[in-house]
Parts: structure tokens; C-alpha cells; sequence
């Protein structure tokens, strides 16, 4: 979002609770795993946000894990189907891994 200078409710976007957190040992895991694609906006997005930077292609969806659970995770995708393009203009991202072997 800092790219395109967008703000978030009138907020210049900043970075410090994502370095915040990868500083603290947590690791993201769309980035470990490769998967650094926009996750918004979907194809229909949600009518009522028709602003300009709902259609910006952005990365705005995070999922943070300790180095451990993370060592169990198989994949890391976006969700992209006929049901996502419509629920939001968010996609879903979803984590697979073997958390319970």
C-alpha cells in the first residue's frame, strides 16, 4: 500500500507491526513458502467498496507462526474459486501442515 500511497482510514501505511513481529522470531508464512501474491482484490470484490485502492493488487493478508509450528506446515495457498471471488475482496489463506502427527 506504501507503493501506491494509500492510506488506511486517513493512516499512512507502515510496515512496523509486520517487521515487529518477524523481529520477535515469528515467520510469515505466505513469504517462507513463496506465495507473495496479492491477496486483494478478488474478481468481484464486495460492491460496496469502490474505492480506488480496493483494486490496487495488494498483499494485505498475513499469517504469522513460532518456527516450530511453522516446521509442520506442507502449504500455504490462496483460495480462488467461484465462492471467493464473490464472498469479499479478500482471498482466503489457508495453511496446510501436519499439526497433530
Amino acid at each position: 500500500m506504501r507503493e501506491h500511497h494509500h492510506a488506511k482510514f486517513g493512516i499512512p501505511v507502515s510496515g512496523v507491526a509486520v517487521s515487529y513481529l518477524e523481529e520477535q522470531g515469528l515467520q510469515d508464512l505466505p513469504h517462507c513458502y513463496g506465495k507473495w501474491k496479492a491477496t486483494v482484490p478478488t474478481k468481484e470484490g464486495t460492491p460496496e467498496k469502490e474505492k480506488t485502492q480496493h483494486f490496487v493488487p495488494l498483499r494485505r493478508d498475513y499469517i504469522f507462526a513460532t518456527p516450530g509450528l511453522a516446521a509442520k506446515v506442507t502449504r500455504v495457498h490462496l483460495v480462488k474459486n467461484e465462492l471467493t471471488e464473490k464472498g469479499s475482496d479478500h482471498y482466503p489463506v489457508l495453511v496446510e501442515g501436519k499439526f497433530w502427527v
